[in-house]
């Protein structure tokens, strides 16, 4: 460890060996077909990835490159559509254009070449190729083995490949000391390919659908939403003790090996072993990492102890590995590591018997310090542990002293006798003496030839590791997957997980399936699954009671599906699973505010995605697809879906639809693939609907109000929903001629409002003194209006800014580190100082002869102070390591020069003038940092008596901050002061989304709510994306900011104050709860009920779409007959809905009004809205509109107008 190691903290070290992967990544697409190069910073090691199908405009595969790897900078050649693609990913705007970051334009810009644009040209071809084949890469012994290696195992004949791996050498060639400044050259230590085929694609929303990943943001309100602070929530990644598998694959021999490994990890015989591996594997680190940072850094004994705990620890794994098992075992990876220590070279240095004499002459003379030295030493440090002479690189010889003692005390004694402090680190202080000197006389020289010949020992070393780092790798990598297939093993045992069986064959045979999670929070009512080709159930619809367990039956399968693809054992009696290529899923709905892309829009691009990219060897879930319009257009866009997917007959994927449309295989005119099923549930004598959640053969009944009873039941706040009421509700409806619709659940945009900002108490009063002089003395005008009077009143505080100002010297104090007092406030102090600054005189030329001979080149040479050093020789130098030679080593101990420590480029050494100064001067340094200390315990202890007012100015002033930074945007948006008052309602003329209109022009909207007008409870009916969710959020954040004291987005608005903003717009489900999405919703409405008041503001998306038309519809009619019979004192309350008749249903309808946006069909009969909220109800839909849906989703071919009208017929019917 060298001399910086003695004074630095490791923790940085640790941050460093520890980062996160960051990837460097090469694309290039042509013609549907993708390559990709990509190189881990961390672990130099270099993947090709061979061509691969990749359509657009999905590119899946691009994607799927994208969340695995984040990079940190991105090279691309392909189609603009490719390259538009790419952009987005890296959310670049959409103003931002590919040919601005072309090559020639941004290659060696270290601003702008995150992404760079190569040209898709032939002529390139020989240029990369020759790239490719002269890249150094470890392990190789010659030119001609490198050469084989990379004919053998790279498909050289693609030529996206070479494109790709050509542009990115090119890459890093030209930005190599940007990337990585501590190494001349690009370093890779293995060239691997990285095959995309095996791969099963699963995208984000999948895998938090699945609950595969979740995180939560921290709880607290001023951490949440900063990087690194997400807590781990509850998700298989917990379950699995945080395993970071790879993709899934759908490689049966890699499967079968991950399962070999598990099945031997289970075996009671092996349970000693496991349990010995266990404790070995956790000192085992990833040597790739740390062989970098010894290559930067050779002389950190750190990483050099890290890299040797590593192999250590590997080749022990090899041994329980080897000693564990019979040769030809089948027993997965623990097979791999018992093979790697038979044919691994040894690594071990060999003796070095010159070094070894050299060395044991040094050890010989650290004899015992001194008695007369450890006399001055007990001067200082009164208490100590140890007092022994130890050996410092580039210092040479001096005395250590392990003491508690924080701050050791210095008397006149030490200089006296040549007792010179150098530094410490915590608890160890080191000092020179005569005998230190005397030491380094005489054994200077051997010391400066060890370091050299070790040194040259460390060079052959790396040069030797490298050689053979491939298989080092290949050993470190085997023994990462051991550890966390241990892992999967121990959760298998617990949790009774089983072995399965997968094949190359399509389909699922699971008996007593189990939900991973939900087990993990209640007993679990296990289900079978069988689906296969031969039985022609390809494609499985399930209908069944609100919280019955359709979604957790949809998830059950998938992680089972995506615990088999990682090499895990499933919790299943037993599973024969046929190999998938991708899993898909539609259970989360979202949307996209910046993207002008509406929850139902989401879902349409959602399902078109799948449909466009589904293969047979896919796994497609779908829950309740369809919900989020209108009864007809929903049940369309379904039908449709499943009917494209069982005209592929057995080349149709698995796919397992829920749904609450009882009625859809009916609506199907291909039938050939479908299967229904339901959950079994049954009526006990209370009329109470109970379900066994066991899964069996057959359709759902028609639902009725008993039903609803059982909702009702279990939200105990909806005091409305009693059976009459929906008896009555049922019979209104079914006696009404008009379509029952359904209706659309969109997400609300979260906003995030935050400010910090930290004033010194001159840059406080600076703020104190532009209020007072921009304002008059009784002008209301807010904060500035308190700023404006703290500095008349609060005399106090400006005795404190003054005393500051005129006792600390904060420019030289901030350089120097250190309390430092002005010049003229204590002249006993002022003369002192003086003595010292007098005292520095140049330094001789002698000594800087010396320098020279270590330093050739250096800026200045001159004495400086350092606290607790005494005088010192400071060298300015821009040389990174100085020269160490033997003529320079022997001039610099007989001249008396002696390193100290360095900090950037200033390098500090002790000299015989130091000395000289320190014994003549070192009496009054300690008197000066005596009276200095005094002077800051004062000023700190009258700070303190004044604080709570220092802290109120401090206080506003970050107030003014924030209204400035409001004043900023009020001012560009063009928005306006709101008028608050104490009575009911809201008049906002023109009001805008604040969010929206960052993306697009706004049509501007009015509101206008009073009790007066009788219209506290607003029902809005639409189209679909005519902009109902963002009215809603439009009204909800113009309220929140008037309360929050900012102007707002409007022509102008009169707001009376609110007491709470109740909102139902995400829809969620919380297993770990036993709480489905439906029921979820009912909770949060029942809690709206049960809290709001007349001074509250409610704002309703869509709720009752998660469960059939006529419950939807009857709970969402209680809910506002509960509002509007509280009359006058009913909240203000706004409800968004696709039920087309909900005021007709409703028996009391005081303060209801209706409103809608305006649309009509153009010539060609699609739907236009002019976004433009108008009075009255939205009328009943078409196939028009439907036909308006197709055309935003050009993927869903199915979807034709004469398709929609003759399911629409088939309805009616």
């Amino acid at each position: 460890m060298d001399s910086n190691d003695t004074i630095e903290n490791l923790s940085s070290i640790n941050q460093d060996l520890f980062e996160e992967y960051e990837h460097l990544l090469s694309l290039c697409w042509d013609s549907a077909t993708l390559s990709a190069t990509f190189y881990v910073m961390q672990t130099m090691e270099m993947f090709i990835v061979p061509e691969i199908t990749d359509l657009r405009p999905m590119f899946s595969y691009t994607h799927n490159l994208f969340r695995q790897l984040n990079p940190i900078a991105v090279m691309a050649s392909g189609h603009e559509s490719f390259l538009r693609e790419i952009m987005n990913l890296l959310k670049f705007p959409e103003s931002a254009c590919a040919k601005d970051y072309s090559v020639n334009v941004v290659l060696n810009n270290p601003d702008m070449n995150k992404f760079v644009v190569f040209p898709q040209s032939e002529k390139s071809f020989p240029e990369n190729h020759r790239r490719l084949f002269n890249v150094n890469v470890a392990g190789f012994e010659n030119e001609s083995e490198k050469k084989t290696y990379l004919n053998t195992n790279i498909p050289l004949h693609q030529k996206l490949v070479i494109q790709s791996a050509g542009n990115l050498l090119r890459y890093m060639e030209a930005n190599w000391k940007s990337i990585s400044p501590d190494n001349a050259k690009p370093i890779i230590s293995s060239l691997k390919v990285f095959s995309l085929k095996s791969q099963v694609l699963i995208d984000d929303s999948s895998y938090l659908a699945l609950e595969i990943f979740n995180t939560a943001p921290h709880p607290s309100g001023f951490m949440k939403g900063i990087k690194g602070t997400e807590q781990i929530g509850f998700s298989l990644y917990r379950l699995l003790n945080h395993c970071q598998s790879k993709q899934p694959t759908n490689d049966i021999a890699v499967l079968r090996k991950r399962y070999d490994t598990i099945e031997w990890c289970l075996d009671p015989r092996n349970a000693d072993t496991v349990g010995q591996l266990r404790k070995v594997l956790r000192h085992v680190y990833e040597i790739s990492r740390c062989f970098k940072k010894i290559l930067e850094k050779p002389d950190k004994m750190y990483f050099w102890k890290i890299f040797r705990t590593s192999i250590t620890n590997a080749f022990r794994v090899c041994e329980l590995c080897r000693d564990s098992t019979e040769p030809e075992q089948n027993c997965g990876i623990v097979g791999d590591l018992r093979d790697a220590i038979e044919c691994q070279v040894d690594i071990m240095v060999g003796f070095d018997a010159e070094l070894d004499a050299m060395k044991a002459i040094l050890r010989a003379a650290q004899v015992s310090v001194p008695d007369e030295t450890k006399d001055i030493i007990r001067s200082i440090f009164p208490v100590y542990e140890s007092c022994e002479f130890t050996l410092v690189p580039e210092m040479g010889f001096v005395v250590a002293i392990k003491s508690p003692m924080i701050t050791p005390s210095f008397d006149t004694a030490t200089s006296k006798s040549g007792v010179k402090f150098i530094c410490h680190t915590k608890e160890t202080y080191y000092y020179t003496t005569p005998s230190c000197r005397e030491l380094n006389d005489k054994y200077g020289a051997i010391y400066n030839d060890i370091c050299m010949r070790e040194q040259q020992i460390c060079t052959d070393l790396i040069a030797f590791i490298t050689k053979n780092l491939p298989k080092l790798l290949g050993i470190i990598k085997s023994c990462a997957q051991l550890d966390c297939f241990i892992a999967m093993a121990t959760v298998s045992g617990n949790v009774c997980t089983f072995g399965h069986k997968c094949t190359q064959e399509k389909g699922l045979n699971i008996v007593n399936g189990r939900h991973a999670l939900m087990e993990e929070c209640k007993t679990v009512i296990p289900n079978d699954v069988h689906i296969s080709p031969s039985t022609g159930n390809l494609i499985t619809i399930i209908t069944a009671p609100n919280s019955a367990g359709k979604s957790i039956y949809l998830k059950q399968v998938g992680i089972i599906v995506y615990l088999a693809h990682i090499g895990c054992y499933v919790p299943a009696a037993s599973a024969e699973i046929g190999t998938v290529n991708a899993i898909y899923s539609r259970i989360h709905s979202s949307d996209a505010v910046h993207q002008e892309i509406s929850s139902f829009l989401y879902d349409l691009h959602q399902m078109a995605n799948i449909i466009a990219n589904s293969t047979e060897r896919s796994l497609i879930l779908i829950d309740e697809f369809g919900s989020g319009t209108t009864v007809n257009e929903g049940k369309s866009l379904l039908v449709a879906c499943i009917e494209d997917l069982s005209r592929r007959g057995a080349f149709a994927p698995i796919a397992i639809f829920s749904t609450h449309y009882l009625d859809t295989v009916d609506l199907c005119e291909v039938r050939e693939m479908l299967k229904e099923i339901t959950i079994e549930s049954h009526f006990d004598d209370s009329g109470k609907l109970q379900t066994t959640y066991k899964i069996i053969d057959g359709r759902y009944p028609q639902q009725n109000a008993n039903e609803l009873h059982n909702i009702r039941s279990s939200v105990k706040n909806l005091d409305t929903l009693t059976d009459e009421r929906l008896k009555s509700i049922l019979e209104k409806m079914n006696s009404s001629s008009s379509a029952p619709p359904d209706s659309d659940a969109l997400l609300r945009e979260k906003l995030h409002c935050a400010y910090s900002t930290l004033m010194t108490i001159t840059n406080a009063f600076r703020v104190c003194e532009l209020c007072r002089d921009s304002t008059e003395p009784e002008q209301n005008c807010g904060i500035v209006g308190d700023l404006r009077d703290a500095i008349e009143c609060q005399v106090d505080i400006m005795v404190v800014f003054m005393a500051i100002n005129e006792i600390i010297d904060i420019d030289e104090g901030m350089e120097q580190n250190k309390f430092i007092t002005l010049e003229g406030f204590d002249a006993e102090l002022d003369a002192m100082k003086a003595i010292l600054r007098a005292a520095q005189v140049s330094v001789p030329d002698e000594t800087k002869d010396i320098i020279r001979s270590i330093f050739p080149v250096y800026e200045s040479c001159e004495f400086t102070l350092v606290p607790e050093m005494g005088f010192v020789v400071a060298i300015k130098s821009p040389m990174i390591t100085p020269v160490s030679s033997d003529s320079s080593s022997t001039a610099t101990s007989k001249s008396g020069v002696k390193f100290i420590c360095h900090t950037k480029e200033t390098y500090y050494y002790t000299t015989p003038s130091c000395r000289e100064l320190n014994d003549k001067y070192g009496a009054i340094y300690n008197d000066i940092c005596m009276r200095e200390q005094q002077i800051c315990t004062d000023l700190i202890a009258f700070i303190t008596k004044n604080l709570p007012k220092l802290l109120g100015i401090i206080k506003s002033c970050a107030q003014l901050d924030c209204f400035i930074a409001m004043a900023t945007v009020s001012g560009k948006r063009m928005y306006v002061r709101p008028q608050m008052h104490a009575e009911k309602g809201l008049n906002i003329v023109n009001g805008r989304h604040a969010l929206m209109e960052e993306c697009k022009t706004v049509i501007p909207n009015d509101v206008h709510i009073s009790p007066s007008t009788g219209n506290l409870i607003t029902i809005i009916t639409a189209p679909n994306s005519a902009g109902k969710s963002i009215y809603l959020k439009q009204v909800g954040i113009i309220v929140y900011l008037a309360h929050i004291g900012c102007y707002v987005p409007a022509a102008s608005a009169e707001i009376g104050t609110v007491n709470a903003i109740y909102s139902r717009i995400h829809s969620s489900d919380a297993v770990h709860q036993e709480i489905s999405s439906f029921l979820y919703d009912l909770h949060q409405m029942a809690n709206i009920i049960a809290n709001s008041t007349e001074r509250s503001l409610i704002l309703i998306d869509e709720f009752g779409s998660g469960t059939t038309v006529n419950e939807g519809k009857s709970l969402l009619v209680a809910c506002i007959e509960d509002l509007s019979r509280r009359g006058a004192f009913a909240p203000i309350a706004i409800f968004s809905t696709h039920y087309l008749d909900t005021v007709d249903l409703c028996e009391v309808r005081e303060m209801l009004k209706e409103i809608t946006i305006e649309s009509r069909f153009d010539d060609s009969g699609k739907l236009q809205t002019t976004y433009k909220i108008i009075d009255g109800r939205y009328p009943q839909q078409n196939a028009n509109e439907l036909h308006n849906i197709r055309s935003s989703v050009k993927n869903l071919d199915t979807l034709t107008d004469e398709r929609l009208k003759s399911i629409l017929e088939k309805i009616q019917a």
